[in-house]
């Protein structure tokens, strides 16, 4: 009987945690269809800019932020944060911080297609975001 209510306690807690990424998945693309200044987006970085470690040697796999700083019909243009890690462990308590205590790297901007980003976030390319009130 105690198997049994174990195994139904961790069924349940497996659908909610898909539900609850579900939503989430869902809330991103509501906000990616519709993107404005001032949005992250937690990402794989090294799939939008090249990234180089402290050695100058070029890093395959690489997170960071992405922020919303142009949006026009056809186009966004984001920039990254100035900092990479090699995992994704960590990345969405970044994304929680304030945008302004975050370093950007304002030297590269970087253009991506408003009709790609549902697809960059299928692709796993961008892992999750974050409307930032901006005050206007």
């Amino acid at each position: 009987m105690f198997l049994k209510s174990t195994r139904r306690i961790a069924l349940l807690s497996i659908l909610l945690a898909v539900t609850v990424l579900a939503g989430c998945s869902g809330q991103d693309k509501k906000l990616l269809a519709d993107p404005r200044v001032g949005d992250l987006y937690a990402a794989e970085i090294t799939q939008f800019s090249a990234v180089a470690d402290d050695e100058g040697n070029t890093v395959e796999d690489g997170y960071g932020l992405l922020k919303v700083t142009g949006v026009s019909e056809q186009e966004i243009k984001v920039v990254t944060t100035a900092w990479y890690q090699d995992t994704k462990r960590g990345l969405l308590k970044e994304l929680r911080k304030s945008p302004a205590s975050q370093q950007w790297d304002l030297t590269d901007v970087i253009t991506v297609k408003r009709a790609e980003l549902a697809g960059l976030r299928d692709e796993g390319q961008i892992i999750s975001v974050r409307r930032v009130d901006t005050g206007n």
